[in-house]
């Protein structure tokens, strides 16, 4: 389970933020995601809808390739885990060929990671899942999707260690792939393994060992088999955080970072494995806002300066954030107007309010 707190204020807010980072010790820092629906579960978007029934289960797990499938399956990780593989290679050849223009006009380097992080950016299912470095920006995100009518519900800010979650997931994938390193990985040196810093993307994906002889990791074979799936029988790819490449306004004015899922398609299993581990290794911690304070605490964001324009530095961004202030305008004028007919109603016919 995460670790939760209620939050019933911006002030409220910023000041647990504050907390969580003076308790925080260097080289740690802090991502944060805001959604809608507290009972949002930490899924990429290629994942949610075919899993979407299994996401509740101990452990939802994607099968290798070339994993047999069963003559009647009996669920969807066992009849529909090759559709998965096919839907996301055609999806990846589709933008491909159809994003060559904009990324000559935007002077981007067509490599398979920077169409993969700008299809994750503008809507594309991947199994990417969006972090900011600001927390106020995620609150924003949380409070304010135009896309969801669920405002009635409670939304949720979650708070991710990415270094601890490295830690976490990377060791894993060594002990899987190097047995022997057992007792090295238990020394927790993470000098050894390089587990102190976030992995940045590489111009070359390599399939070879994660570690080379000086033990330490291979970025291009740690992107390479995530972006390619590539693991056997019984092995476990956790999630891991990375820094990209800003390659647009909207990627730099959001501060956006990324974690990479693997086979394990939701955070649930990690979590399930926090509850084991030292409070110095816990990676992940929530924050609740009850639906009663949401417009309110929504309205403390945007006068502070947090709006649709300065998340969408762009037209778009500019003429939806116009929109929604005069919406706002709109909604308090007839909230006026409501509360004067009302003092109007409580008084006798033909009287007047300036009577004594």
């Amino acid at each position: 389970m995460e670790k939760t707190i209620e939050i019933l204020s911006l002030e409220h807010f910023i000041h647990h933020v504050l907390c969580l980072s003076e308790k925080l010790n260097s080289p740690d820092f802090v991502w944060y995601r805001g959604v809608s629906n507290a009972c949002h579960s930490l899924t990429p978007s290629l994942y949610r809808e075919p899993f979407n029934s299994l996401l509740h289960q101990e452990l939802p797990v994607l099968e290798p390739k070339d994993a047999p499938t069963p003559d009647h399956p009996t669920t969807l990780s066992e009849g529909g885990r090759k559709n998965i593989y096919r839907m996301e290679q055609s999806m990846d050849a589709r933008f491909m060929t159809q994003s060559e223009s904009f990324l000559r006009k935007k002077q981007i380097e067509s490599t398979p990671m920077n169409r993969y992080l700008l299809k994750q950016h503008y809507s594309g299912k991947t199994r990417l899942l969006d972090w900011t470095e600001s927390p106020l920006l995620a609150l924003f995100f949380a409070l304010n999707d135009e896309q969801s009518t669920e405002t009635k519900n409670d939304a949720k800010v979650s708070a991710l260690l990415p270094l601890r979650l490295n830690n976490f997931s990377i060791t894993r994938l060594l002990q899987f792939e190097r047995p022997e390193l057992e007792k090295k990985l238990q020394l927790k040196s993470e000098k050894v393994f390089q587990l102190n810093v976030l992995p940045t993307i590489p111009k070359e994906f390599v399939k070879k060992p994660l570690l080379n002889k000086e033990d330490i990791i291979s970025l291009d074979a740690l992107f390479g088999k995530y972006y390619h799936l590539r693991f056997s029988k019984d092995e476990k790819m956790y999630p891991f955080a990375f820094l990209p490449n800003y390659l647009d306004e909207r990627m730099t004015a959001q501060k956006s970072c990324f974690t990479f899922f693997g086979n394990i398609i939701t955070l649930k299993e990690s979590l399930s494995e926090q509850e084991r581990l030292s409070e110095e290794e816990k990676f992940l911690f929530s924050m609740i806002i009850p639906s009663i304070c949401r417009d309110r605490i929504l309205n403390e964001l945007k006068t502070m300066g947090i709006t649709l324009f300065s998340i969408y530095p762009d037209l778009d961004g500019l003429s939806k954030s116009i929109n929604d202030k005069h919406l706002s305008e709109i909604i308090e004028n007839k909230k006026s107007q409501e509360s004067w007919n009302l003092i109007e109603s409580s008084f006798p016919a033909g009287g007047n309010l300036t009577n004594p």
